[in-house]
């Protein structure tokens, strides 16, 4: 017996599309490791002092309510993103440092942590635009 026409488009519509399927999958799997342009990308910490500065630079920024300044301890992640500039998320634990923000500004070699002062995660991101001159803390938090 014969198999009637309509029987074979379908299968034949099933299998290309299956097919594609397959194709699709495994594209995706191979671009798997590409980042997406105008995505966070994830750097090595250590690879680069403007990671600590940037932290740095954040716990000077951002003072509201504090009687001390925090201070760095060490940056545990970071990750980048190009945008008209570059913001930069750095991730690091921070403590309360010697100085008083009431009586002097920030400088990361005079605030020294505080003894058995309890370690914070902070997280900043920091929008930097140097051929503008511009470099702002554009969100932070410790928890």
């Amino acid at each position: 017996p014969s198999v009637p026409a309509y029987r074979d488009k379908r299968t034949m519509h099933r299998f290309g599309l299956a097919l594609l399927l397959v194709f699709v999958a495994t594209l995706g799997l191979a671009s798997g490791k590409r980042q997406l342009l105008g995505g966070w990308r994830e750097v090595d910490p250590k690879s680069d002092p403007k990671y600590l500065d940037l932290a740095h630079f954040a716990v000077a920024s951002e003072t509201d309510g504090l009687e001390y300044y925090n201070t760095v301890v060490e940056v545990t992640r970071a990750s980048q993103q190009v945008v008209a500039g570059m913001n930069y998320r750095p991730t690091f634990k921070a403590v309360p440092s010697t100085c008083k923000v009431a009586e002097q500004q920030y400088s990361r070699e005079l605030c020294k942590p505080q003894a058995d002062a309890p370690k914070k995660q902070c997280v900043a991101q920091v929008y930097v635009v140097p051929w503008k001159g511009i470099k702002q803390v554009t969100s932070f938090g410790c928890y």
